[in-house]
């Protein structure tokens, strides 16, 4: 890639010194002697002092006396008359007298153009007109057209321009004339109009590509804004040259138009670039805030020349060249910053945008006619843009090589994946944003006894275990909750579970609830893991805890399961859920019932009405009620747990609701009021105070 570097930075050299002429014979006061050129060492520019006649279109054939000497090519400008600096507006005839000889070939004149229209003479006779050179701004038809103009023998030439501007800032004509043999001007005209076409022709295919690449992937703007500039460019690069397709396109003079095209091409060119820097090396020292300032700079500038006549708006252009001169050192510094910073691409960017701002550069000061070199922007950018492609190339390569090492690393990881889902010992199910079961692995079926088509389709808390239409509303009441959470917050919930086997059984599992991105948008994982046992537990001879609950299903819960740990190989295995259960309906029946101050009647017609949770909202909100809290207790030692659970209500009759727990059969369609039955079943002791706000629960231990 050096080699590559050096071999386009020394042809770019060498395409600048050939393109500039060797400028030698030179014309003084007015008269250019060219009988000892050697005419095979290639043509001649027609620079040094011309005979100048300001404000007035001198007679071809007796031109009279001049009204001074001037340097030309140049702008008539600074010239001095009676009335002070001539100034860009006017008109005026340029006159030259070329003593060629007798032995001189067959000449030709080459001419590109003016400001901002002329008629050419030579020896008397009218031989090129560009436009319509008049003495006023409405008599004056303006156009550009570069050519050649076919020169017959003489010994001596009397070349007369008629030139007028009104619509540029400067006056005169800024590019070389050439004088040559006739064979060498036609070839330099062939020449760059070969270069033109090659030129705008490769930019406007790389345009196309560029577009073509945004379109398949349109997320990457970089292509975009590359095209945009590769466009611009070429449109700039016929405008300013030989003018090849816009001659084809207009058949009259349109020069009002294509000098605005011509300004607003460069304007909108330099923040396009800036925009193509900024997102092939996105998070960079290329800010958002530089490129949105210079963007509404630059398009000021377009809408300005817009709405205003060329020679007001021809103004501008040198403070709009030194900003863009400003942002090419801005971007050339941030690609230094970014080789330090060992950035992938940087060095080749680096590399082929100096060649490019060189370019850019040169035509600055060929623009003001400073250097005698011609526009080489094009060129710089197809120099530019060839280098980028072996970029582009390598990062593709790059690229594809990644993608198929991710597309193996994606295969292997789904393999593991599945591996992981399907031989998990965990049930791994996902589920929509209602709970719904989507998918389930093979662990579903081990554990719960369903398969996988019974789990499709179905809602997650329907399998929450019920003992009781009551329990069972409570128990799904908290999932709900959970999931409810999860919807809203995103943050994961844990929790454990009782569920219903597809023999009946009564299994306890951990959920974990987890929101994920998918492709298709996202969706719920279930984790529900066996709980393991807490080995300590078993070794625990005493223990005297206390704790100050709010009203909180889910925090009762939790407690539940930290109170009962220990119970697990110290009661029988089949009953140690069932005491898990009973105790949490006490402590559920402590927040309804007591804190609440919900009644049996109430929780019978709201649970027939199914507005039970409007009934228990409704109560958590009003402050009377929420401020209310529930203790609970546990006394262990080696032969027996007591659990006591005293609310902040105001009491009940447990006397008669003991009574009718003792009468109620199994078959009662109770809603609720099992947690009392549950609880004289499964403890050896259910004792409460006077008042109805604390009960106490014994289970002896084996």
């Amino acid at each position: 890639m050096r080699k590559l570097h050096k071999a386009l930075i020394l042809s770019f050299s060498l395409l600048l010194l050939t393109c500039a002429q060797t400028l030698t014979p030179r014309a003084q006061e007015g008269v250019l002697d060219l009988r000892n050129h050697d005419w095979s060492s290639g043509p001649v520019s027609l620079t040094g002092e011309w005979k100048f006649y300001w404000k007035e279109f001198a007679d071809p054939i007796s031109p009279g006396a001049p009204t001074g000497f001037i340097s030309a090519p140049g702008k008539w400008n600074a010239f001095e008359t009676l009335n002070g600096k001539a100034g860009g507006q006017g008109y005026a005839t340029y006159r030259l007298e070329i003593v060629v000889g007798p032995d001189a070939p067959r000449l030709s004149l080459r001419t590109l153009h003016f400001d901002s229209s002329c008629r050419v003479y030579v020896n008397g006779k009218l031989v090129e007109q560009v436009g319509q050179p008049g003495t006023s701004a409405q008599e004056n038809i303006a156009d550009r057209r570069p050519g050649v103009i076919p020169l017959e023998r003489a010994d001596r030439l009397d070349l007369v321009i008629h030139v007028a501007n009104f619509e540029h800032r400067n006056g005169g004509f800024p590019r070389d004339l050439l004088i040559g043999p006739t064979v060498q001007i036609e070839k330099i005209r062939l020449r760059h109009l070969l270069r033109d076409l090659f030129l705008c022709g490769s930019l406007c295919m790389m345009a196309l590509y560029h577009f073509a690449l945004f379109a398949l992937r349109s997320r990457d703007r970089a292509p975009l804004y590359f095209g945009l500039f590769c466009l611009l460019i070429a449109i700039r690069s016929d405008l300013v040259g030989e003018r090849v397709i816009s001659h084809l396109i207009f058949d009259s003079p349109q020069f009002a138009l294509l000098h605005r095209i011509e300004y607003i091409s460069f304007f909108l060119a330099t923040p396009c670039f800036l925009a193509y820097t900024s997102n092939l090396f996105p998070g960079t020292i290329f800010r958002k805030g530089i490129l949105l300032a210079v963007t509404i700079l630059f398009l000021a500038g377009s809408t300005f020349v817009l709405l205003v006549p060329s020679f007001i708006y021809t103004q501008t252009l040198f403070a709009f060249q030194i900003v863009m001169l400003v942002v090419g050192v801005y971007i050339m510094a941030g690609a230094v910053y970014l080789i330090i910073q060992r950035r992938t691409g940087a060095r080749v960017f680096v590399g082929t945008f100096v060649i490019f701002f060189v370019s850019v550069i040169n035509d600055i000061l060929y623009s003001r006619s400073v250097v005698n070199s011609g526009f080489f922007v094009a060129l710089g950018l197809f120099l530019f843009t060839f280098t980028q492609a072996f970029l582009l190339s390598r990062l593709y390569a790059e690229s594809f090589r990644r993608v198929e090492e991710l597309a193996i690393d994606l295969e292997n990881s789904e393999r593991r994946y599945r591996h992981l889902v399907e031989d998990s010992g965990e049930i791994i199910l996902s589920l929509d944003d209602s709970g719904i079961i989507l998918s389930s692995n093979q662990a579903a079926v081990r554990i719960l006894g369903y398969s996988l088509r019974e789990l499709a389709g179905r809602k997650l808390s329907s399998l929450i275990f019920d003992a009781g239409p009551s329990n069972a509303f409570m128990a799904r009441r908290l999932f709900e909750e959970r999931l409810v959470e999860l919807v809203k917050t995103d943050r994961a919930q844990e929790f454990p579970a009782h569920f219903s086997t597809a023999q009946s059984d009564v299994c306890e599992l951990n959920v974990r609830l987890q929101r994920v991105a998918l492709e298709n948008g996202r969706a719920i994982i279930a984790n529900l893991a066996q709980k393991p046992l807490d080995l300590l537990a078993r070794y625990c001879l005493e223990d005297h805890r206390h704790y100050l609950l709010s009203n909180s299903f889910q925090m009762g819960e939790l407690l539940n399961h930290s109170l009962t740990a220990g119970l697990e190989s110290r009661v029988p295995e089949e009953e140690h859920i069932l005491v898990r259960l009973a105790l949490r309906e006490m402590m559920i029946n402590a927040i309804e019932h007591g804190n609440l101050g919900i009644t049996f009647a109430e929780k019978t017609r709201a649970t027939e009405n199914g507005t039970l949770g409007d009934l228990i909202q409704q109560r958590l909100q009003n402050p009377v009620y929420a401020s209310r809290k529930i203790h609970v207790k546990i006394d262990a030692d080696e032969s027996r747990v007591q659990f006591t659970i005293r609310d902040e209500g105001e009491g009940f009759d447990h006397k008669a609701m003991i009574e009718r727990a003792h009468r109620a059969n199994e078959s009662d369609s109770l809603y609720h009021g099992r947690g009392l039955r549950f609880a004289l079943s499964f403890f050896n002791s259910v004792e409460y105070n006077d008042v109805g706000n604390e009960v106490r629960l014994t289970r002896l231990l084996k």
